[in-house]
């Protein structure tokens, strides 16, 4: 990228000499092209001091010496000169090799498992961390879901049925259902089945095959000791969210539609 390098007097320039000492290395040939910078701040309505920098672009052969590659390689990752947080400075060497890919191969990082045991603490936050990744995962699922069905019931029975997941009555409500209700349930459909099998039928009690889905997850539960498909508790929970969310979505959308 373009880079602004100061020299001694505090000026920017594109003098070999200032990048040299810079990168601390002899550059025996030099490629530059040079382009003057000015940036503009909104707030203040006014330009930033033009700046005289190395284009992106620019071409160096420099001299290596032993322990030279391995200080580039750290600052190739911060970047060299002057704003390189603004995204200025950043350079690759070894470009015209085949072995560059080899330059940025990272060292691969080895973390040993500690052998005390995890603490209390440490373990109610992985585990709420686990529920909060599981929890989102349903919601989006009901949202999805809730876009696959046509022909939508009035927003009042929606509204009659997310109340009875609230108090816990939803599935005597829907084997007291009136005719009307029923037909309107029955009519609503997606490309598999009706509205009424679909909450008939609604089975998020199998844990499993969320866990395995959303990687890493599973063991990070045995880690901690924390058996998620037999907590009971936490299941009835989660398909009570899932319905929530899936009646819900479709109570806003027969309302857009003028149900």
């Amino acid at each position: 990228s373009d880079t602004i390098i100061y020299n001694e007097y505090g000026f920017s320039t594109t003098e070999v000499s200032a990048l040299s000492k810079i990168i601390r290395c002899k550059i025996r040939k030099a490629f530059i092209r040079q382009k003057d910078y000015e940036g503009f701040v909104s707030v203040w309505k006014l330009k930033t001091p033009s700046e005289t920098c190395f284009k992106g672009g620019s071409c160096f052969l420099i001299e290596l010496k032993d322990g030279d590659i391995n200080r580039l390689k750290e600052l190739m990752k911060s970047g060299i000169g002057e704003r390189t947080n603004e995204g200025f400075g950043r350079f690759v060497i070894g470009w015209q090799n085949d072995d560059l890919e080899k330059l940025f191969e990272k060292e691969e990082q080895k973390f040993n498992k500690p052998d005390s045991s995890v603490p209390e603490t440490t373990k109610n936050i992985v585990k709420e961390t686990i529920i909060d990744v599981l929890i989102s995962y349903q919601q989006k699922k009901a949202l999805k879901e809730a876009y696959s069905f046509e022909k939508l019931p009035p927003p009042s029975l929606l509204g009659k049925l997310e109340s009875a997941i609230k108090k816990g009555t939803f599935h005597d409500q829907l084997k007291n259902l009136k005719k009307t209700a029923e037909t309107n349930l029955e009519r609503c459909r997606s490309s598999r089945e009706t509205l009424l099998d679909f909450l008939n039928n609604v089975d998020l009690y199998n844990v499993t095959d969320i866990l395995n889905q959303i990687s890493g997850l599973k063991d990070l539960s045995k880690e901690i000791s924390y058996d998620i498909e037999t907590d009971s508790e936490f299941r009835e929970k989660l398909i009570k969210i899932y319905l929530e969310t899936f009646l819900s979505s479709l109570r806003r959308r027969a309302k857009m539609e003028g149900k």
